[in-house]
């Protein structure tokens, strides 16, 4: 298994997609404001014994999309507009929720959840090994944030965790994402079928050939 090769500090802090409206905030009370509370924190979002029957707020990678997307309705998440087969999903600013479709299919989920407080890092890389055992891989370090990674034949489950840089208020974030390795070959093929498209002459087109060029990803044509 491989790790995406970002900076920790990159894939912790990145503001996440906004959403179009706000939405309650149903999170167990204290979960959001102090690190030390990391294992109600982790049975929040993740549910399931093993990698492979693994959840993430309910949700797993190959689940049919519109199963995920009233899923997330009825915890309460409200959708933005993103490109084709991403979506973003907020409830104040503490959690989001993102999805990216595989064809019909939810092939990846990752939740992000803002802490008022430092977490405790150490405590936290101690739980989770706890919970999943030793990771596959493991970046960073436990002053300023780290990444682990598990595998269970086509499933990964990467648990990031991390505190913003010393300054006035120092605050904590984590984020899990949980997907198949089938989505790697769905967007080969989907990255395939784009630029097929793309080499047709325009006149050559068919209106439903339009309709699909039109979803396509610029990222695929650069």
């Amino acid at each position: 298994m491989r790790i995406q090769h970002i900076l920790i500090l990159l894939v912790l802090l990145t503001p996440a997609l906004a959403a179009t409206a706000p939405a309650p905030d149903t999170a167990p009370p204290g979960t959001a404001a102090a690190g030390a509370e990391f294992p109600q924190l982790l049975d929040k979002w993740l549910q399931g014994g093993g990698i492979a029957e693994l959840e993430l707020a309910g949700l797993r990678p190959g689940m049919d999309m519109a199963a995920a997307d009233a899923r997330l309705r009825d915890m309460g998440f409200v959708y933005s507009n993103n490109l084709s087969a991403y979506r973003s999903a907020g409830r104040q600013d503490r959690s989001r929720i993102r999805l990216q479709a595989m064809g019909a299919e939810a092939g990846f989920i990752e939740a992000t959840e803002d802490f008022a407080a430092p977490l405790d890092l150490e405590r936290a890389r101690q739980v989770l090994i706890e919970r999943f055992g030793p990771p596959d891989e493991e970046e960073g370090d436990r002053e300023q944030g780290f990444l682990l990674a598990w595998s269970a034949g086509e499933t990964r489950l990467t648990a990031a965790a991390g505190n913003s840089a010393p300054g006035v208020e120092i605050r904590g974030v984590v984020r899990f994402r949980l997907w198949t390795t089938r989505l790697e070959s769905h967007r080969d093929a989907w990255k395939a079928r784009c630029l097929e498209l793309r080499a047709l002459p325009s006149g050559e087109r068919t209106p439903e050939q339009v309709e699909e060029l039109l979803r396509c990803p610029m990222s695929f044509f650069e």
